[in-house]
């Protein structure tokens, strides 16, 4: 699937879950209505939209830059810890450092219509019996 397609999702497309792969050394910990979301690393887990919104702020079309402020706030990687300059990572902070280990790509799914073969037979409607079925005769259990 294109890049544009993932952007702007056409007719019969629908992102149902966001992946997120942890590729960090550190477990990555959230929470959505109260649910947790734990990720190992190494590990990928499908996140509902609703969630991906809420936790790395996630919606068709946002820009890294956009989801990479949000989740900073939400984990704390605007504090001055984060906000130093790392010299061995070519000027980047820590908290980029971190958001670079977290790779998130929208999961699509594409509808299609089924065409019905056309010399195939249709179904009949099923047949209903002349006569009402009985109901069951009472056996008295009382012994």
């Amino acid at each position: 699937m294109s890049e544009q397609e993932i952007q702007a999702p056409g007719e019969g497309v629908r992102v149902r879950y966001v992946r997120v792969t942890n590729l960090g050394e550190v477990m990555f910990m959230d929470r959505h209505d109260g649910i947790p979301l734990r990720i190992q690393p190494g590990e990928s887990k499908n996140v509902p939209t609703d969630a991906a919104a809420h936790i790395f702020g996630w919606h068709v079309g946002v820009e890294p830059d956009q989801m990479f402020r949000h989740i900073q706030r939400r984990q704390g990687w605007n504090t001055p810890k984060y906000l130093e300059i790392v010299p061995e990572a070519g000027g980047k902070n820590l908290a980029e450092i971190q958001f670079a280990k977290l790779k998130i790509e929208p999961v699509m799914y594409k509808l299609v219509e089924v065409e019905r073969d056309p010399s195939a037979p249709i179904a009949a409607d099923p047949v209903v019996p002349d006569e009402p079925p009985r109901a069951p005769r009472r056996v008295d259990v009382r012994a």
